[in-house]
This record gives C-alpha cells, structure tokens and sequence, in this order.
C-alpha cells in the first residue's frame, strides 16, 4: 500500500463521517439517549424528571389544557406558580396541577426547547 491511497482511504471515511452528521443532524437518523432511556417503572410521560416531555412554547398552553386527573377523569385546573429545577444538566419546568373535584395535586415536568 502507498502513502497516497492510505491518505484516499482516511479521505472517504472522513467525508463518509461527515456526510452521515450532516444527515443525522437534518434527517435524525440515530435515535437521540432520551428515546433511548429506560422508562422508570410505574411513570408516565412527564410524571418523572427523566421522563420530562420536550416541548415548544406554543405547546404549553395546549398541554396544560389537556392535563387530566388519573382517579376523576376530570380536567386539571392550574396548581400555582410554576417551578424552574435543573436535572441532569437540563432546566426543566415543573406544572403544578390540581383537580377540582377530588383535590388531588399533579406535577408534570417539561424540558422547554427552542
């Protein structure tokens, strides 16, 4: 082998690498780690901060909006301020819920992107 086709080689492999991260980027091509993380046991989407749902801002209000109780089936009226924690190097949002007729309390954790 010559220096000059191991160079072609370590050329192609490298634009090879690049042109799979360009794809990746636009296509999302590999599964991202928190499609990849293990649900805790017992949790739904949001009920856990490793399970926090990400979210864009037009999306909150509709997801506060269709919050409902696990016990009444009834909509969840908003709970009190919000709260603002830092979990595994993310800021998540914590919603606080409460139902009005079996006054029982929700948080839902959010991961607010772009």
């Amino acid at each position: 082998m010559t220096f000059g086709t191991i160079v072609a080689t370590c050329a192609i492999v490298a634009l090879t690498v690049a042109i799979g991260m360009v794809a990746d980027k636009r296509f999302s091509i590999v599964p991202r780690a928190e499609i990849l993380r293990p649900r805790p046991p017992g949790h739904a989407a949001g009920e856990a901060p490793a399970l926090a749902i990400r979210t864009r801002p037009g999306q909150l209000a509709r997801l506060r909006a269709t919050q409902h109780c696990a016990a009444c089936r009834a909509s969840l009226a908003p709970g009190g301020a919000d709260d603002v924690i830092r979990f595994a190097d993310r800021t998540l949002w914590v919603l606080h819920f409460t139902c009005p007729r079996c006054d029982r309390t929700r948080a839902l954790y959010v991961e607010p992107t772009g």
